[in-house]
């Protein structure tokens, strides 16, 4: 996977003589595939095998940082243990995203296409400028894999370094949102900072601030 934001952090880590992956889940970005070959359950496994695979090379378990839907993915892996960790860095998670996007993409579809979506179709759908977002394919089926994988009410166990760094301009995942969830509450370790900046929007990393807010907080996850 190679942009800005990833090239930026790449190099972050090799000053500070890290190791560093990034990589793009199956049927995304420059991974090989189809979206709509592909749900979120397969994403996870791919986050998984990804954190493995940082393990192996290093002997040591990994800090994980995810942005937006990947800070769902990372905290289904958090609640199901399904992989070794030393810390987790989310950035403006979009935690169990699946039913407001949803609400999202039928409030921008026309009855028809609507209706296609509800008796099984798989649709496409344009968000416009909603992110820069690509139109890209959508099904009832992939929205109930979403639903599937929404966090549990019990809590994510373990003890762990939880940092949580939010724009509070961010409209694509507000940060009332986030904190409507109760962080404190989802997550059972008691290591948990909440880091609320101002100015930035949902694409933290692209922000000078925002940047040097995330690679201050994971220097400290180093000590």
């Amino acid at each position: 996977k190679s942009t800005a934001d990833c090239e930026a952090l790449r190099m972050f880590c090799d000053r500070q003589s890290r190791n560093f992956l990034c990589y793009d889940p199956r049927g995304l970005g420059e991974s090989d595939g189809k979206f709509d070959d592909h749900r979120l359950t397969d994403w996870i496994d791919d986050a998984c095998s990804m954190v493995r695979v940082m393990e192996e090379a290093t002997s040591n378990p990994p800090i994980i940082v995810a942005q937006s839907m990947g800070g769902h993915i990372a905290s289904v892996i958090a609640q199901r243990q399904l992989c070794n960790f030393h810390a987790m860095v989310l950035v403006c998670p979009a935690i169990n995203f699946g039913q407001i996007f949803h609400e999202l993409v039928c409030s921008l579809l026309p009855s028809d296409v609507l209706t296609k979506l509800h008796n099984g179709e798989t649709i496409t759908v344009d968000l416009g400028d909603f992110e820069d977002w690509e139109p890209f394919p959508y099904s009832m089926a992939l929205k109930n894999d979403f639903i599937s994988n929404h966090l549990t009410p019990s809590p994510v166990p373990g003890q762990f370094p939880l940092r949580i760094i939010h724009g509070m301009a961010d409209q694509s995942v507000p940060f009332t949102a986030m904190l409507d969830l109760k962080p404190q509450d989802i997550f059972s370790t008691t290591d948990l900072e909440i880091r609320l900046l101002k100015s930035v929007d949902h694409l933290v990393l692209s922000s000078e601030h925002g940047f040097s807010t995330v690679t201050a907080v994971i220097e400290g996850l180093w000590q």
